[in-house]
């Protein structure tokens, strides 16, 4: 299209590549490269599962896509410009565009592989030189292809009308479930029969259901259509298809279709709700968030308890033994992140500097010294030392009432806090949707980690991720892969600066969808969502397999292989579990709540009933 973006790949020898440390690394030193030019603007690395370099030519406005020795892609490209040739495609793509079914960055579906999906609709019998051209160099592909194109021509003279009907009809009533879509072949195939040859090991033939459309890559037979895993998502694409069928058999105009798709955000229809309900159910959140939500005041007083106990360790530890004398407290958690109650416990971290350690043994150690310093403080009551995967020191400020967690060297939970606060500032009902969220949890009896349920930091998590891929447009872009040097989790935790200044006005999402919606939509996105075969992750911006990585979910597996965490959110830096603390006979009450609550939400039921 004449304002699509300019994809490319930088193509160097496996051998140097390894060398340098792989494709992220040259891709970093690239950026270096490209920051010196004036020519060049807007320019971010994207640690994704294929690392990009995305930047902007000044003059022209283009956007730029660049990865390193992705050559299936120039494989792929050569292939598909040999389909494209007929105009059908390009009056597809912009159907898929406007219904809001493109885009990789929301699950939505990558705009290759819309022409990978029009293969065996139009497919023709070409020449086995095409689909073998994997097997040449790279440079020598582009080269003029000389094939019988008269003899690949087909005696169907159907109209640019009728094709695209035909098209719509064909997936309209297409079996995504049971059929990967393979223009290698020129046929759809059963999805069992494929997907171990499809997938890179033959024991995640049992996880192909986890891909709700199965679109097979031309030349390394994986799943181009990876990027839709969310049901919410999976339902807008079949319903674009049938949506656009009923208009097309009504003989309608085409705008019937997408009019609702570029207006809204939210399908009101596909749930049964109406507008009323909806901002009903808006004020209700707001009203919560304003009633409920922490006070300066309230910040005041949890500032001066951190201050009197920073002063009462740095003074009295005993620097003989454990080295405490220059340690630093930190406030983390809701109560500077933005989603604090203002009833919330105050969530303390002591980091020793002296120590790195993040051991259970020395932490234990270290609390155990500060209770009786605690205790003979004037004003801290009900002390107790809580010996868990991550211990704490729980005790209570007497003057204020508030009640306070302490815990050590658990640096990853400042810069959690960082993060989380700074997504926050980026959109303003990521706040009251958040704290609303934290609301419905408690009335659902799925939130409290010492009870074997969800935490705060998963529940948070879970909102994000799903203002990042959930809905469309997007509401929250991922912050990691933005700006990788404010959020590395390389910097000093005494030099992380809560008032980063980023550019907000850039970062601001058009998707326009109320509180009302945005919870109706967080809820049925979870209520969908395959807890067993997806890890919710807010570092990638999206959802991944969890066989996908071994390396990752090796270290969460049991020793007959079966996964030891039934839910898995991952932690933006350490990469571990935040949801380890949900018992096995925790999680279908999880299940259950969200799906007991998408069903009232269906039914127009007031929240209370609940």
């Amino acid at each position: 299209m004449d304002w699509s973006d300019l994809d490319l790949c930088f193509v160097i020898p496996p051998r140097e590549l390894r060398r340098r440390g792989g494709a992220y690394s040259v891709l970093r030193d690239i950026e270096s490269l490209l920051l010196r030019n004036d020519f060049i603007c807007s320019c971010r690395l994207i640690d994704a599962k294929v690392p990009i370099l995305k930047f902007r030519d000044h003059e022209s406005g283009i956007e730029c896509d660049l990865n390193v020795n992705n050559v299936s892609g120039i494989y792929n490209t050569h292939l598909l410009s040999m389909y494209s040739r007929d105009i059908f495609v390009a009056l597809r793509t912009v159907f898929s565009y406007a219904m809001g079914i493109t885009a990789v960055v929301v699950h939505t579906v990558a705009p290759s592989v819309h022409i990978v999906i029009d293969g065996p609709f139009v497919r023709a019998l070409l020449e086995p030189q095409l689909f073998f051209c994997s097997r040449r160099p790279v440079e020598e592909v582009y080269r003029k292809l000389d094939l019988p194109w008269r003899k690949v021509r087909s005696a169907n003279k159907s109209t640019l009308g009728e094709l695209f009907a035909g098209f719509i009809a064909y997936y309209a009533d297409f079996d995504f479930a049971h059929r990967v879509i393979s223009i290698r072949r020129g046929r759809p195939s059963r999805i069992g029969r494929r997907v171990n040859c499809c997938l890179p090991l033959r024991k995640r033939a049992r996880h192909a259901s986890s891909f709700k459309i199965f679109v097979e890559g031309p030349f390394r037979k994986d799943n181009a259509a990876r990027s839709v895993s969310g049901a919410t998502i999976f339902a807008d694409i079949q319903d674009a298809f049938s949506r656009t069928d009923e208009v097309l058999r009504a003989e309608e105009p085409l705008s019937f279709a997408w009019a609702d798709s570029q207006s809204k955000t939210f399908t009101m229809a596909r749930f049964g709700l109406t507008r009323d309900y909806l901002s009903d159910l808006s004020a209700q959140i707001e009203q919560f968030f304003r009633r409920s939500s922490q006070t300066s005041e309230t910040l005041e007083k949890k500032v001066e308890i951190r201050n009197n106990l920073q002063s009462v360790i740095s003074r009295n530890f005993p620097m003989n033994s454990l080295h405490c004398a220059d340690s630093k407290l930190f406030i983390v958690g809701s109560s500077v992140n933005g989603f604090g109650f203002d009833r919330g416990d105050l969530d303390l971290c002591l980091v020793v500097k002296e120590e790195a350690l993040e051991s259970k043994e020395y932490a234990c150690t270290v609390l155990s010294e500060i209770k009786p310093l605690l205790l003979g403080f004037g004003s801290i009551k009900y002390c107790s030392l809580i010996r868990a995967i991550v211990p704490i020191l729980k005790f209570r400020d007497l003057q204020s009432g508030i009640a306070c967690d302490m815990g050590v060297n658990n640096v990853s939970s400042i810069y959690n806090t960082h993060l989380i606060a700074m997504y926050a500032r980026v959109d303003s009902r990521l706040p009251p949707l958040g704290v609303f969220v934290k609301h419905w949890a408690l009335r659902m009896r799925i939130h409290g980690a010492d009870r074997g349920r969800l935490n705060t930091c998963s529940l948070l998590l879970m909102v994000i991720q799903y203002l990042q891929c959930g809905c469309s447009p997007p509401v929250l872009p991922n912050l990691q892969s933005l700006f990788p040097l404010n959020f590395d989790g390389e910097c000093p935790v005494d030099e992380l600066d809560m008032d980063l200044q980023l550019p907000w006005d850039e970062l601001c999402s058009v998707n326009r969808s109320t509180l009302g919606e945005l919870f109706t939509g967080f809820i049925a996105y979870y209520a969908d969502f395959e807890f067993d075969q997806w890890a919710i992750s807010v570092r990638c911006g999206q959802p991944f397999p969890i066989n996908e990585v071994p390396s990752w979910f090796a270290t969460f597996r049991g020793r007959r292989g079966r996964s030891k965490y039934r839910i898995f959110i991952e932690e933006p830096y350490r990469k571990d579990n935040v949801a380890r603390s949900v018992y096995r006979e925790n999680v279908e009450t999880v299940k259950r709540a969200f799906k007991r609550t998408n069903e009232f939400l269906r039914e127009r039921k007031p929240l209370e009933f609940l």
